[in-house]
Formats: C-alpha cells, sequence, structure tokens
C-alpha cells in the first residue's frame, strides 16, 4: 500500500511544472498528521518536503517545510499553478525582496 498519496505526488510535479528550476523532494517515508492549532483544530496530514530551486547559474539555497495534503489537492484543478507559484514565492519571499531592491537601482 501506498504510504503517500499519489495527490500529494501530482502536486509536486504540478510545481516543479510551474516554476522552472524548482525541485522538490519528499523528506518523509510515510503521510503524517501535525500538532492541532485554532485554525486546524484536527491537525493537518502532509509530508516534510525540501524545496530547492536553481535561477541561472545561482544555487538557491534549499527551504524544508511541511505540505499540506489539502493543499495538494486544491493544485488539482485548472487554476492549480496559481497554487504552485504562490508556495515558492512565499517560501523565498526574501530573495525575491532582495532581486526586486536590486533592480530599483
Amino acid at each position: 500500500m501506498e504510504k503517500i498519496s499519489g495527490v500529494i505526488h501530482a502536486a509536486i510535479r504540478i510545481i516543479e511544472k510551474t516554476v522552472e528550476g524548482v525541485k522538490v523532494e519528499i523528506l518523509s517515508q510515510e503521510m503524517k498528521r501535525i500538532e492541532p492549532t485554532d485554525r486546524y483544530p484536527l491537525g493537518q496530514l502532509g509530508v516534510d518536503v525540501e524545496f530547492s530551486w536553481e535561477i541561472g547559474e545561482e544555487n538557491v539555497q534549499k527551504v524544508k517545510t511541511f505540505l499540506p495534503y489539502q493543499l495538494c489537492e486544491d493544485m488539482l484543478n485548472p487554476l492549480g499553478n496559481l497554487i504552485a507559484e504562490e508556495i515558492v514565492f512565499t517560501l523565498y519571499k526574501d530573495i525575491f525582496q532582495k532581486m526586486q531592491d536590486e533592480l530599483d537601482l
């Protein structure tokens, strides 16, 4: 039996296809549920992943994060590429800010 849903694998393919140079590696051996919060009283189901993004010849620092199953499921629609872009841009917002500041000079 598959320990990581095909939905997560499909969402990762969408992320990698949408944002050129992005690679996503699954770090978890199986899906897990993180601790409940006020926003998610039952916790969230998902996997630990590591994003890496190469822009040109510059290798951008890797970012480890939790990728929720629900977010992956949301990507499996015609606008899923916009969700994928938002994930990457949120994770790398500091780098985008630096790039924007350099272009304004």
